[in-house]
């Protein structure tokens, strides 16, 4: 407290705050230096499917999965956050912009070759582009990125993120579904099991 009050140390914190500050700056320094970034959230979200990055300054887009829509359709203000009363569900496949955003082309070009290097690809000058697979501690499934540079990318870096079921469809779950027609599904597999030759 003596240096503080000579203004040669930070003033000691109340310790009623000092659990939240310390909680806050561990989160800061997860995200930043182990995470990706401001993207770290979206990255990690299991009700995400897709997360985009298009430039600095322009708010990052996410698709959310269509579980999360359909229980936010039917208006029970689910993990989709959207009550049904005051502002409508976005269909599915829908970017729905993020109060987030890039504010310079450094922290973006840093996130961007940081994902790469997760995977063991370098960005340069020479290779500005890449399509990059992550598995993350504690995420089940496997994340594909795109990434690019500005010195291909018009308007900046970007970064293009998609992320794959935990579970897996099987053709069976399509039939079910009315995605696919048992025809076709018998179709595909012939095809699979003797290498395109019918």
């Amino acid at each position: 407290a003596a240096l503080a009050d000579r203004g040669l140390a930070a003033p000691p914190v109340d310790s009623r705050f000092a659990r939240d500050r310390l909680d806050d700056l561990a989160y800061y320094v997860l995200r930043d230096f182990v995470g990706g970034g401001i993207l770290t959230v979206p990255i990690r979200d299991p009700h995400l499917e897709d997360v985009e990055a298009n430039r600095v300054g322009e708010r990052v887009k996410v698709v959310p999965r269509a579980s999360v829509l359909s229980g936010a359709a039917g208006g029970t203000g689910g993990a989709g956050g959207f009550d049904g009363d005051d502002e409508a569900a976005p269909e599915t496949g829908t970017r729905v912009p993020t109060n987030l955003a890039f504010e310079s082309e450094t922290t973006f070009v840093d996130v961007v070759t940081g994902i790469a290097a997760r995977d063991g690809t370098e960005l340069n000058a020479s290779t500005p582009s890449a399509k990059v697979n992550l598995e993350l501690d504690g995420v089940p499934q496997t994340i594909r990125c795109a990434v690019a540079l500005p010195v291909i990318s018009e308007g900046g870096p970007h970064v293009s993120i998609r992320k794959q079921r935990a579970d897996a469809l099987t053709p069976v779950d399509l039939i079910d579904r009315g995605t696919l027609s048992v025809e076709l599904v018998t179709l595909l597999w012939l095809l699979y099991e003797h290498r395109g030759v019918v």
